[in-house]
């Protein structure tokens, strides 16, 4: 199909006068804006043409959810058929027109027909023609107007070759004229949106859609460049670039509930593809899914499921971060069918959306579906970072942990910076506050939107604050690692010169720890609030909430240890929390504690209802907080210190000068440790680690036969002094990112020179006095003969050869380098061997479908084998 080009100029934008400069500063995304037409305008064309009509059709016995969808459909057909159109309202007046015309183009039923093209013929009649601002305000808002306008646009498209001259001239001329009444006054006129935020966007979505359906009109270029330059203003300030919708889940699906069909008319009318532009705001919601598939109601927002499955036939072709080799459309359509359900009025759109037809419409039952492989924690450009105990996003995690630092917006926005959301296996626990059960108009609207709402510090009574305009708190820290996983964001606060510094830790993904360090140059007053659903149980400074079975879960625990830098006060207030439209009463706590300098610190360790507090014990000193949790049944113990003064401190063993520190020991040896921003660490008189300047990182010492250590971000050269796990001599192998790297051994230390991040591991050599036993590099002594069967399923054997008596490893990768499963410890072996590896991984869990690498290492080379593994 050949297409025309629109370069009609917007005379009607002059009126846009709003300050641009904080609107403009914003990391989203924008689409091209010049207008392409087809040269001839056909019907039906906006979600389907002619040809393809008995295929929609034939659709609903493809699948269980297909029918389930045309089930739904079928039954809004056979209310409205016996409705009269004059006698609807403005919003069932445009879904009656959408139902009975898609009706009538696939069964050719005549009654469908005739009230579809009534209802078109009667479209607006009740709706105000003018231009105040209360035309575009209550019943008549513009969120409402831009569905409906969309939704007489499809209905048209459908019914358009059964139309009379004088019908088709009447109605053409209905929609234009409400275009042009949402064109005039969107930025002009009446500024019924002079900001960007959802009530432009769904408008300009909208006539989008209208300009494609009237593309023959001498204005539709003009329309289709003005819709898409003013939906630019707010994707381009309401998402970040890597696809967080600033205003929160609800209205990121509000908005969907437009912009999906735009997407799906420009493809199909002009052939544009616009969806690769939005490609990020589809892969986020996979991101960010707790393990029911849900968003978090963060914002104005409520838990909510994401649709992206209507969108998966257009990304078949288009690869994703989500996967290394499944397009994104494959890892959308597993989304949907890894969703649970509260509810299938899940748009906010309930009143004036036909949300199954579109379901229906855009539904691929062909696409098989793909998990995602991707890390269970990792942290977003946007500001948000992810703690998840399972190893990938297809195996649904026990624990769940946001961490929500995105910048602030100025439309439907709380003083939620730094706060978090935990779910333990499905039950949602610690939470964010919500939109309330009546939105906008809740009675207790000012709880909502208050700071004290949220799991957050405040200072003065107000939350953290951005650093400016658009820039929100600075990531500072993040590692990956099974010791434990780490982030650390800094913000500003309202006191004078104020910072706070949050960083979550995450013990080898078991629990979590908050930390909280607050300056000023002048005494302020600190409140640590700590919200969870469910009943409380407050003793000193332990909190327990215990949540039974509902609708969000079969009911969990969450325990609390909580400590200050300084006396504080712990009281109970009360709250409510909104998940979908409901009020769910709350008792949450509060710490409180003033000064110029302040620290908190507190436990986040969620479990089964029945499961008793930890045992812990509190060891905080003069110069730091924090405490010790001993494993039942071991003589194992964790040590989490926050040290807030800058001296370096011997509290329990330890002496070290970080700001925070987390360690598992038993009475003699350090196990494993996480550091952050030190350059000290001693445990029962033995230093383990000095750096020349402060480094944040893990060390995990539990094996004889290697000693790593995952290292966030050096900027500058830095020499660290490393005691391993094993006594050292000269017969080591340094390894910074699989490269080998210069190192010297002083005092059983090993000393090396760094900068950058990644991966630091210490492999002793075997025993040189035997020569027999050494590889020589590029030999071929060592052998991966074969992996049987590939793919596994789950299970296979790693069959090696090992010419000579050789110190070996034998573990397994995943396709993004992060080790999985150790098959072999360092030892020296000799032979053919094979090994039966079950597809789990170190901690037992069963690993995602995909490609995996067995890598068998000698002290001198290492040698890989790709295979892959099915479910």
């Amino acid at each position: 199909m050949k297409y025309r080009i629109g370069i009609l100029l917007l005379i009607f934008v002059s009126g846009f006068s709003v300050a641009q400069s904080k609107y403009d500063t914003y990391s989203g995304f924008t689409v091209p804006t010049t207008a392409i037409l087809p040269a001839t305008e056909v019907h039906p064309a906006l979600f389907f043409n002619a040809s393809q009509a008995a295929k929609i059709k034939s659709k609903k016995t493809a699948d269980t959810y297909a029918a389930t969808l045309w089930s739904r459909v079928n039954s809004l057909i056979s209310s409205y058929k016996s409705k009269d159109p004059a006698g609807t309202d403005i919003n069932t007046r445009p879904q009656m027109a959408k139902i009975l015309a898609l009706h009538w183009i696939l069964y050719g039923d005549t009654t469908s027909r005739r009230l579809a093209i009534a209802c078109l013929s009667t479209a607006y009649d009740n709706v105000p023609r003018t231009s105040t601002s209360s035309d575009f305000d209550g019943d008549y808002d513009e969120i409402y107007r831009a569905t409906w306008l969309q939704n007489y646009c499809e209905a048209y498209d459908w019914v358009y070759s059964e139309l009379t001259t004088a019908q088709n001239t009447d109605i053409r001329n209905r929609i234009a004229t409400e275009t042009l009444l949402l064109v005039n006054n969107m930025v002009s006129g009446a500024k019924y949106a002079p900001r960007p935020h959802n009530h432009r966007s769904k408008p300009a979505w909208g006539i989008v859609t209208a300009a494609l359906t009237l593309s023959s009109d001498s204005r539709a270029a003009a329309w289709l460049t003005f819709g898409l330059t003013q939906a630019n203003t707010v994707t381009k300030y309401q998402f970040s670039a890597d696809g967080i919708y600033r205003e929160g889940s609800h209205y990121m699906l509000y908005s969907y509930v437009n912009y999906l069909p735009y997407l799906w008319h420009y493809k199909n009318v002009s052939g544009v593809d616009h969806f690769q532009f939005y490609r990020a705001s589809f892969e986020m919601p996979i991101l960010l899914r707790n393990g029911r598939g849900w968003l978090p109601n963060i914002e104005d927002g409520y838990e909510k499921p994401f649709p992206g499955h209507m969108a998966a036939a257009a990304y078949m072709q288009t690869p994703t971060l989500l996967h290394p080799t499944e397009p994104l459309g494959k890892i959308l359509q597993w989304n949907w069918a890894n969703t649970s359900f509260i509810t299938n009025a899940y748009t906010g759109a309930t009143n004036d959306a036909v949300w199954d037809i579109d379901d229906y419409l855009t539904y691929d039952p062909t696409i098989t579906a793909a998990a995602p492989v991707f890390n269970g924690t990792f942290n977003t450009q946007a500001g948000v970072a992810l703690f998840r105990d399972s190893s990938s996003l297809a195996q649904v995690p026990s624990k769940y942990l946001l961490f929500h630092a995105v910048p602030e917006c100025d439309n439907h926005n709380h003083p939620d910076l730094l706060s978090y959301i935990l779910s333990y296996k499905n039950t949602i626990l610690a939470t964010d506050a919500g939109y309330g059960k009546d939105g906008s108009s809740d009675a207790d609207r000012a709880w909502y939107t208050s700071a004290a709402a949220h799991n957050i510090v405040t200072t003065n009574g107000s939350g953290p604050m951005d650093i400016a305009d658009n820039v929100g708190p600075t990531s500072s820290k993040f590692i990956n690692s099974p010791v434990c996983d780490i982030s650390e964001k800094i913000a500003g606060t309202s006191a004078a010169n104020g910072k706070i510094k949050r960083g979550i830790i995450f013990p080898e993904r078991n629990y979590w720890v908050v930390y909280d360090v607050m300056t000023a140059s002048a005494a302020a007053s600190y409140i640590l609030n700590i919200h969870s659903r469910g009943s409380l149980s407050l003793s000193a400074n332990k909190a327990t909430w215990t949540e039974s079975f509902d609708t969000y879960g079969k009911g969990a625990r969450l325990h609390s240890f909580i400590l200050a830098s300084a006396p504080d006060t712990l009281s109970t207030a009360t709250g409510t929390t909104s998940l979908y439209k409901d009020a769910d009463p709350q008792t949450y706590v509060q710490a409180k504690m003033t000064g110029s300098n302040a620290a908190f610190l507190h436990l986040l360790f969620p479990a089964d209802s029945t499961v008793a507090f930890p045992d812990i014990k509190d060891i905080s000193s003069g110069v730091a907080t924090g405490f010790v949790m001993s494993d039942p049944g071991s003589e194992t113990h964790q040590t989490t210190l926050l040290r807030q003064k800058n001296t370096t401190s011997l509290v329990n063993k330890i002496t070290t000068d970080a700001i925070c520190l987390w360690t598992r020991h038993d009475s003699l040896q350090l196990k494993k440790y996480a550091l952050i921003d030190g350059r000290v660490l001693s445990f029962n008189s033995t230093n383990w680690l000095t750096a020349s300047q402060n480094v944040t990182l893990t060390a995990d010492l539990s094996s004889a036969g290697k000693t790593t250590l995952i290292i966030d971000t050096i900027t500058t050269s830095t020499k660290l002094s490393v005691r391993p796990s094993f006594k050292v001599d000269s017969s080591l192998n340094v390894y910074f990112n699989g490269n080998t790297i210069a190192f010297s051994i002083d005092s059983g230390r090993v000393n090396i020179t760094l900068t950058g991040t990644g991966t630091l591991e210490i492999i002793p050599q075997p025993n040189k006095t035997d020569k027999s036993t050494l590889p020589v590099r590029g030999s071929n002594l060592i052998k991966i003969k074969g992996v049987y069967p590939n793919p596994a399923n789950p299970s296979t054997r790693i069959v090696v050869s090992i010419e000579k008596p050789t110190y070996v490893a034998l573990d397994v990768y995943d396709i993004l380098g992060k080790k999985t499963a150790s098959l072999l410890p360092w030892s020296q072996q000799q032979g053919e061997i094979a090994f039966l590896w079950n597809g789990k991984d170190d901690e037992g869990r069963q690993v995602v479908s995909g490609c995996y690498f067995a890598r068998l290492t000698s002290s001198e080379i290492s040698v890989s084998k790709k295979f892959l593994t099915l479910k």
